[in-house]
């Protein structure tokens, strides 16, 4: 077990999660510094959830995952050296692993550098689905 919480934001993503965000949220609450929920529009108790969590919700309209992960690094103002992207029906077996995929590169993982605001922050996308590329002092992230 890990003693101190890993300088790391969890976003995770959501539209109507209310089945799978308790089972995400637990599996990332003792290793992330911070988890942030941007939801596109929930109409079931994904929000109500979020908020007896305790994390930090943002709301957003939906428009593709590239555009959705983008809207929320520009304006979640992160802080940590790492963020984790997350989908609400992902979990995180164990925070050890977890930590380990934070410090090397997973087969599943892509982790690379990118700037935010001239600050050099690691990245880590854990969904095949979205493919990151940085540009000069920007993150885009593009659909495959």
């Amino acid at each position: 077990m890990i003693n101190e919480k890993s300088d790391v934001t969890c976003i995770i993503l959501t539209k109507n999660e209310e089945k799978n965000l308790q089972i995400c949220i637990d599996s990332i609450k003792d290793f992330a510094k911070r988890i942030v929920v941007v939801d596109s529009g929930s109409t079931d108790s994904t929000l109500e959830i979020a908020k007896r969590n305790k994390v930090e919700i943002f709301e957003h309209d939906f428009e593709s995952y590239a555009h959705q992960i983008n809207w929320a690094i520009d304006n979640i103002k992160i802080d940590t050296k790492w963020v984790y992207r997350i989908d609400a029906d992902e979990v995180v077996t164990a925070p050890e692993n977890a930590e380990m995929g934070i410090t090397s590169v997973d087969s599943e993982m892509d982790i690379m550098p990118i700037n935010l605001d001239e600050e050099p922050v690691d990245v880590i996308i854990s969904a095949p689905a979205v493919k990151v590329t940085a540009g000069d002092t920007e993150l885009k992230a593009d659909s495959m």
